[in-house]
């Protein structure tokens, strides 16, 4: 009896991860007669008892294929401001998935339809769990961020929740280089408030790099969507104010 693996990494945004819709796509061998189901509605993938269900949902897509389930496990992390679900299910089959079709699951929020956070997920066969996808690709570049300078604060995105962090923010013009300290909030953004450099640092000539090391002193990384990133590169626009004539 073959075994059949079901290894997955969904990505939510925060503000997406509270209303999840869950589908499944069917296909015969020869690709034809697709059918698509429902089959767990705008799920609060940030609640643990919600995330449960469609977890055993999701083993009974698996069993679809007949057989048993070996072992499932599963991990719900916040990761560069978004959410990652890890989803690790083998299971027994008494036929090979490529005689009787494919199924491919996928997540999607039916309110706003499916944007950017939609992620098939096929099915392998084979005599050795698969290797899991890759997290991210790294960029040799750094991330831009752009921010008005006569702003109070600069946000930083893409950094692990709730972590102490001390940045480097060397202007490339002047030479001149700041040590500051932050802890990012839940989502993984740090902020830098303006009022504790001194006047003048920042404005829109500026041209700042920002590296971030951990509490180790180790280098971090800035993680956007799939990219990773060494750096910040700050640049500062400022934002235009319109007066109307009276």
């Amino acid at each position: 009896m073959a075994s059949v693996y079901f290894r997955a990494r969904f990505r939510f945004s925060v503000a997406e991860a509270t209303s999840v819709s869950w589908l499944y796509t069917t296909a015969d061998s020869n690709g034809d007669n697709y059918i698509q189901t429902a089959f767990a509605l705008s799920q609060d993938m940030t609640d643990s008892v919600q995330r449960a269900t469609v977890f055993n949902a999701l083993e009974v897509q698996v069993l679809g294929y007949g057989g048993s389930i070996v072992t499932s496990t599963d991990s719900w992390n916040l990761v560069g401001g978004d959410y990652i679900w890890i989803v690790d299910i083998e299971s027994t089959t008494p036929t090979s998935p490529s005689s009787v079709g494919t199924r491919i699951i996928w997540a999607a929020n039916l309110c706003t339809g499916i944007g950017d956070y939609m992620f098939p997920v096929t099915w392998t066969e084979c005599d050795t769990p698969p290797t899991p996808p890759i997290d991210t690709t790294p960029c040799d570049i750094c991330y831009d961020v752009t921010t008005d300078p006569c702003e109070s604060t600069i946000f930083l995105p893409g950094l692990d929740a709730d972590t102490t962090y001390t940045l480097t923010l060397t202007n490339n013009d002047a030479g001149i280089s700041y040590n500051y300290e932050v802890t990012t909030d839940e989502t993984g953004e740090a902020s830098v408030i303006i009022a504790d450099f001194p006047v003048g640092a920042f404005s829109t000539f500026s041209n700042y790099t920002v590296t971030i090391v951990d509490e180790n002193g180790d280098p971090a990384q800035v993680t956007i969507g799939y990219t990773t990133y060494d750096c910040y590169n700050l640049i500062f626009t400022p934002s235009t104010t319109v007066t109307p004539q009276t």
